[in-house]
């Protein structure tokens, strides 16, 4: 049963085809994106910048609208090598995507 969505991800999910995409460029299954009720720190980042929004927008928790992390919270999810490696992916899907377009 999936947790309770915060607005934000509700609107984001809300279009076709989001939580296949961002399950697909994580390496994760849409079934577990679809649990979400915010999305993990630990892919912040990535869905971002897939998403095309800023980290705020997907956690202003963790993060002011200027984009910097919020006192207290420095440290805990900044990029790791996992994540590194998630933009990479995500890059070069966007190029696939493109040269098929």
């Amino acid at each position: 049963m999936p947790m309770e969505r915060d607005e934000v991800l509700t609107q984001l999910f809300a279009e076709r085809g989001v939580q296949e995409r961002i399950a697909e460029a994580l390496g994760v299954s849409r079934q577990a994106v679809h649990r979400w009720g915010q999305v993990p720190e630990a892919y912040i980042y990535a869905v971002a910048k897939l998403l095309r929004v800023k980290p705020h927008r997907l956690r202003p928790d963790l993060f002011t609208a200027a984009g910097r992390r919020r006192p207290g919270t420095e440290g805990r999810a900044d990029l790791s090598p996992r994540e590194r490696a998630l933009w990479e992916r995500i890059d070069c899907l966007e190029r696939k995507q493109g040269e098929g377009a």
